[in-house]
Order: C-alpha cells, then sequence, then structure tokens
C-alpha cells in the first residue's frame, strides 16, 4: 500500500499553491456560525502548527499559537475561538489540550485518528483533510482549511489568496530549477550551520525554513528575530570560533519591516560577516504582504529539498521523531 500520495519531495513541493486554492473548498462539517469572537488561540504541532504562524500575522483580532500540552490561563477566554490542529488526529499534546478544553467555540482540522473522532462525537465543526501527506507538506490544505472558516477575522480574504495562489505558480517552476535561487542558497550553506535572522513581520517563514531543513535535509538551522538578537547573541556569535567560521549567515529583509528593522539588518550584517564564512541577503517578491510570505515559504521549502539531495537524505524519513513517538507512548 502506497503511504503518500507523492513518492518525490519537490511533487509535494510543487502542489502549493494548487493546495492553497483547493483548500478553500474543502467542506466543514457539523457548520456552526460561532458569534462576538474576539480572538482565535490555534493548538497545533510541527507541520500542523506552521499556519497558525502565518495566520497570526495576518489576523484583526488577537490570535495565539499554542505549541504544548496545556493552554494558558491567559488564553481561555468566552468570547475566544480555539481551532485544534492535527494532520493525523493523534498528536497527543493536541489531543491533551482538547481534553482539558471546556469552551463551546471550537473548530477541529485533521486527516484521521482520535482528534476527528472526538470533535464528531462532540459536534464542532471540522474539516476533513485529505490523506496520504507527511503533516508538513500539507502546509496549503491545513493553511486554506482554516484561512476559509476564519475570513471574516483576516486582514485577507479569499480572492487576495487566490491572487497569491497565482502568483505561486511560476514561482514553483524557477524555485526547482537548477539555475534557480533555491538552488543557489542551498549551494552555499550545504555542510555548513545555518544562521537565519530576520524580524516578526517575516519570523513565521525562518520557523518554516528551520523546520524543513531540519526535517527534509536532517542538518542543523538556527533562527532567531530582531531586533531583540541585536540585544544579547549579537554578542554571542563569536565563539567557539571553529564552528561559526564555517557557518553562512542568511538575513530576511523585505517592505513589511519597520524601517528601522531594515536599517538593523544592514548594520547587523556588517558587524558579524568577518565571523563567517559568507552570508547572504534574501528579499521576497509578490505585490502583497500574503504573496511575500508564502514566497520565502515556498523558497526554503525548495532550499530543503535541494539540501536533502546533496546529503543524499531520504527528505521523508524522520526516524528519531518516530522513535520517540514510540517510546513516549510506552510511558
Amino acid at each position: 500500500m502506497k503511504k503518500y500520495k507523492f513518492n518525490r519531495m519537490d511533487e509535494f513541493i510543487r502542489e502549493l499553491p494548487t493546495q492553497l486554492e483547493k483548500g478553500l473548498e474543502l467542506q466543514i462539517h457539523n457548520p456552526k456560525n460561532y458569534n462576538d469572537v474576539k480572538g482565535i488561540v490555534l493548538i497545533g504541532m510541527g507541520g500542523s502548527g506552521i499556519a497558525g504562524d502565518i495566520l497570526s500575522r495576518i489576523s484583526s483580532v488577537p490570535f495565539s499559537v499554542v505549541k504544548d500540552y496545556r493552554i494558558g490561563e491567559e488564553y481561555i477566554k468566552d468570547e475566544y475561538l480555539y481551532v485544534f490542529v492535527s494532520y493525523s488526529g493523534n498528536t497527543e499534546e493536541t489531543l491533551e489540550s482538547f481534553d482539558n478544553l471546556d469552551r463551546e467555540k471550537v473548530f477541529v482540522i485533521t486527516s484521521d485518528g482520535k482528534l476527528l473522532e472526538k470533535a464528531d462525537k462532540k459536534e464542532f465543526p471540522y474539516v476533513k483533510l485529505p490523506s496520504g501527506y507527511p503533516p508538513r507538506c500539507a502546509l496549503g490544505w491545513i493553511f486554506s482549511g482554516i484561512f476559509g472558516f476564519v475570513e471574516k477575522y483576516l486582514r485577507f480574504n479569499k480572492s487576495d489568496l487566490i491572487n497569491t495562489v497565482r502568483f505561486l505558480e511560476d514561482k514553483t517552476t524557477h524555485y526547482l530549477s537548477d539555475e534557480g535561487e533555491a538552488f543557489r542558497i542551498a549551494s552555499k550553506v550545504y555542510k555548513r550551520p545555518v544562521f537565519l535572522y530576520t524580524s516578526d513581520e517575516y519570523f513565521p517563514c525562518i520557523l518554516r525554513w528551520k523546520t524543513q531543513i531540519n526535517e527534509n535535509s536532517k542538518a542543523f538551522c538556527h533562527i532567531d528575530k530582531l531586533p531583540e538578537m541585536n540585544h544579547n547573541e549579537i554578542v554571542g556569535l563569536r565563539h567557539p570560533e571553529d564552528f561559526l567560521e564555517d557557518g553562512w549567515l542568511v538575513f530576511i529583509k523585505g517592505p513589511d519591516m519597520h524601517p528601522r528593522n531594515i536599517i538593523r539588518v544592514e548594520e547587523t550584517k556588517s558587524i558579524l560577516e568577518n565571523s563567517f564564512l559568507g552570508l547572504s541577503i534574501v528579499e521576497p517578491d509578490g505585490k502583497s504582504y500574503l504573496d511575500r510570505i508564502f514566497d520565502l515559504i515556498l523558497l526554503g521549502d525548495c532550499i530543503s529539498y535541494y539540501l536533502a539531495r546533496f546529503y543524499e537524505e531520504d527528505a521523508f524519513e524522520i526516524k528519531r521523531i518516530d522513535l520517540l513517538k514510540r517510546r513516549m507512548s510506552e510511558k
């Protein structure tokens, strides 16, 4: 029996624009209209939670993301909507949070498993995702499935998202070309520790870069945020010298950043560049913030794909995660 829909990671990457478009058409089961939503809390881990990090930047109401077993008391409010996301439906942290939350405004997005059973039993609205995906490869489905349910609380609408889809369609071909930017960046960071920096506006993107490089490429990647890293980490990037001297810096900057943070990118670069082997500055393309966010997401996914090729790693294999899950299930 075939485990996944595709046999190659690049096929999943190419499907991102399609997922974003088709995800808006996913059926909402047990539909309900929740009124007076004053905030949104999304609970999800790993590849299932990254959509929340993106959505939190385009929400017009307070939007928090919980990646743990417990939802903090500060997030427990009657007027909040709780979105539970687990691609497998069996993520233990998400299930425990679900079981311990006593609130009426709940929306679930999953492909199967215990979470689907629990949502249906309680008659909460839910979206059933297509099967056959590693969770990190279902980002488009998850993002748009949530987007369609909470659209009225976002700063973008469905037509904006479709415009982003059209924009991305040409990008996939470019980024998955051996002459493209993804290949060039992957070639530079290959066999080198990667240090990624940007400000809050693009932080979900570098978080995605990190997790994709970790899982697909089986490689190290460190991230931090401007301006905070200018108040501490910039001093710590001195030792161990032999480790840092082999490292590669990547700064992401774009028009959505605070003007002072754009200056910080340039000044931080000039201070640190002699401590590292090299550096790259990446600027996203696109007419809208949504375009630029997904341009960076797509670029990072393609970089991780090429790094997996360079390292001769199976991009689908996550043996250490699977081993840890087995050990945790025995405790």
